[in-house]
């Protein structure tokens, strides 16, 4: 189909969309991405780290959520509130 992803790479592709694939550190899915970090403790809200922001003091947040997961999702509600369209999907 003309992918260049390894067997191993669509498995750990697969395997970040579980629970456990989410929360338990980076990992390479080929063609030089990598799955983001959570933070310690496999959390990506902290309950009792802090950390200060724009407005002031906050939970932290992990990379994953303050890098990618974040910024994904107000790109997606920015092109829902403007066009009224439905996004085909949420990548």
């Amino acid at each position: 189909m003309g992918s260049k992803l390894s067997a191993q790479n669509l498995a750990t592709r697969a395997y970040t969309q579980s629970c456990v694939g989410c929360h338990f550190g980076t990992r390479n899915v080929g063609q030089g991405v990598k799955f983001p970090n959570s933070l310690e403790l496999f959390q990506h809200v902290s309950e009792d780290r802090t950390e200060i922001g724009d407005d002031g003091l906050r939970f932290k947040i992990s990379p994953a959520m303050r890098d990618v997961f974040i910024p994904r999702r107000i790109e997606i509600l920015k092109q829902f509130l403007t066009s009224g369209a439905a996004p085909v999907h949420s990548n």
